[in-house]
């Protein structure tokens, strides 16, 4: 299957359609981070006197307010170290399943983590616990997919599939399972997920795609290939490219995972 590289150039820039003649630099928003779950409404990161504010517009951003002003903690549990000064939140993500609903995170490995979640359209913030941090982000969140403001997935740096039906008030790990479910392979995990809805999607993992039809009861292998030569996953409206390093080739999908072909493109 061959396809053209100006169909794949039209797949990445959809997203970029809403807001894309605002002057983000004029209001110190922090490039990338924008999200707009409606014409007129949109959410924000933006760096100030050292903390990290989240952004909100109401009119597609012609104006900008404070709906959650950051805050600066210390490094480490009682004050920071001689020489070292107290840094602010390292919330880096925004993720608004509607207009009210929202997930921000950030922090890992290095920083402190966050998860932040709003049920009122940023006019209140509830942060998570230790227990849930853990869970949630432990050394850094690689995805995050909402469904709705109730489902949806996580991916983290710990390897682990998360998944939630009540906007992560609880979660459950998907993937890998137990050691001795032969339904969850337990292969390293690329930080690559793609879902259709809430039971249909794949991972990339080291030995190639496993792909599940049952919200990740289920996990079956359907591409095999070395998933560390993958490079980006580009999904359109009718079917999802496997793009690779250092090649113009490739594989494509028409049902998000269950059967692969394999493409080129110029």
């Amino acid at each position: 299957m061959k396809i053209s590289i100006f169909i794949l150039a039209i797949c990445l820039s959809a997203g970029c359609a809403i807001g894309a003649d605002i002057d983000y630099k004029k209001f110190g928003i922090e490039p990338g981070t924008a999200v707009f779950p409606s014409l007129k409404t949109g959410y924000a990161l933006q760096y100030a006197e050292g903390i990290k504010n989240i952004l909100k517009t109401e009119d597609g951003g012609k104006t900008w307010k404070v709906c959650r002003k950051g805050k600066v903690i210390m490094e480490h549990d009682d004050e920071a170290p001689e020489g070292e000064s107290p840094g602010s939140e390292n919330i880096d993500i925004l993720c608004f399943p509607d207009e009210n609903n929202s997930f921000a995170y950030g922090g890992g490995q290095i920083s402190i983590p966050i998860f932040l979640t709003t049920r009122d359209g940023g006019l209140t913030w509830e942060e998570a616990g230790p227990d849930k941090i853990e869970l949630l982000i432990c050394d850094g969140i690689q995805a995050m997919l909402m469904f709705s403001a109730n489902e949806g997935y996580i991916l983290n740096l710990a390897g682990g599939l998360l998944k939630t039906s009540n906007g992560w008030k609880e979660a459950k790990k998907m993937y890998p399972g137990k050691p001795d479910d032969i339904y969850s392979p337990g292969w390293p995990v690329r930080d690559f997920i793609c879902f259709r809805d809430i039971n249909t999607g794949f991972l990339i993992v080291e030995k190639g795609v496993i792909y599940t039809a049952d919200g990740g009861k289920t996990w079956r292998l359907t591409l095999p290939f070395d998933g560390y030569q993958a490079e980006k996953v580009v999904r359109m409206t009718d079917h999802v490219l496997i793009i690779l390093k250092n090649t113009s080739l490739g594989y494509s999908s028409t049902n998000f995972g269950a059967a692969w072909n394999s493409c080129r493109w110029d």
